[in-house]
């Protein structure tokens, strides 16, 4: 992984190996961001993306492997309540399965890279307090 700021964002190279949030993370801590945005694309060959079940208000995991596109990556980072960067990301794959072109997208858990990822990440001026929203069951 290699970094560079520019001005006020922060310009972030992935290399083969590298876990996309873990390296984020790593950069905001290093930093000192608890606020702000981050973008990307890149190449990834282990992904797991979640999907968010309001009956049971639990995660439901989809792993993928091969090669897999990461045609976007958008998400924001927080200060949680132990006082480290937290992130929140969503993400859209593809894959060429058969000739057929897939598509996975839904909250980013892991990405491990296969070739290389070009990340911008843009802190706030200020610290954004993790807090979560009590979501009542679906039907209630």
């Amino acid at each position: 992984m290699e970094y560079k700021k520019i001005n006020e964002d922060f310009y972030i190279r992935l290399d083969p190996g590298d876990e996309v949030l873990q390296s984020i993370k790593a950069i905001c801590t290093a930093e000192q961001i608890y606020g702000g945005y981050f973008q990307g694309i890149g190449a990834c060959s282990d992904v797991t993306i979640s999907t968010y079940i309001p009956t049971t208000r639990s995660f439901k995991m989809h792993p993928f492997s091969g090669m897999l596109e990461m045609a976007a990556l958008s998400g924001n980072i927080t200060k949680d309540i132990n006082g480290i960067p937290a992130l929140h990301a969503h993400a859209v794959f593809s894959q060429l399965e058969n000739e057929q072109l897939l598509t996975h997208a839904g909250h980013l858990q892991k990405a491990v890279i296969s070739y290389t990822a070009e990340i911008t990440l843009h802190p706030a001026k200020v610290t954004f307090e993790q807090r979560f929203d009590l979501v009542p069951e679906v039907g209630v």
